[in-house]
This record gives C-alpha cells, sequence and structure tokens, in this order.
C-alpha cells in the first residue's frame, strides 16, 4: 500500500503500475509459502486441508501465481493485448473466490 500512495502521490502515475504490483506479489507468493511450510511441520494437523486457513492461503497463492507474469509485463502490453489476457485474470480470480468460499464455510463448520 505504501507504494501504491507513493506512485499515487509523488509520481503522479495513475495508470496500473505493474513493478508495485509485482512487488506485492512476491511478498504475498513468499508469505504463502512460509506459511504452509510451518503448517506442513506442524505435528498436530494430520491433513493440512482439513484446516480452514490452508484454503485461504491456497486461493491467494493461485491467484497471485496465475497473474504473476501478466503484472510483470502489464506495462509492456497494448490495450488490445492486456483485453486478451484478461481471462486469465478472470479465471484466477473465480479460482480464488471459491477457495475462499470454502474456508468461510468449513470454517462456520468447526
Amino acid at each position: 500500500m505504501l507504494l501504491s500512495a507513493l506512485t499515487y502521490f509523488i509520481f503522479r502515475q495513475e495508470a496500473f503500475d505493474s513493478l508495485n504490483t509485482t512487488i506485492e506479489s512476491i511478498l504475498i507468493i513468499s508469505f504463502c509459502i512460509f506459511f504452509l511450510f510451518e503448517e506442513l511441520n506442524n505435528v498436530e494437523v494430520v491433513f493440512i486441508y482439513q484446516k480452514a486457513n490452508f484454503w485461504f492461503v491456497f486461493g491467494m497463492l493461485v491467484y497471485l501465481a496465475g497473474n504473476f507474469f501478466l503484472f510483470i509485463q502489464a506495462d509492456e502490453f497494448s490495450k488490445e493485448i492486456r483485453d486478451g489476457f484478461w481471462s486469465i485474470n478472470l479465471f484466477s480470480n473465480i479460482l480464488k473466490k471459491l477457495f475462499v468460499r470454502y474456508c468461510i464455510l468449513s470454517s462456520k463448520r468447526s
């Protein structure tokens, strides 16, 4: 958020900034992998997918991994090419929302 605020207020860039989004994606993907690594090393849980947190983190990981290269190249694409790649973003966003929904439903059952 800090990078986005700096970009908007200091540099007055109102278009999509792929550098900030790429850095944010790398950080969140790293945190997701670290979380999953910690959960796998936790001996209290037999199956990692039984916890609701797993589905939320997995949904975020799927979304960011699916869009990572789109975020990197977003500044280089023309509007026509960007519109063609919009379906990748939509598909990964739908998957993310399904996993988060499953996370919410499974946490209510617990």
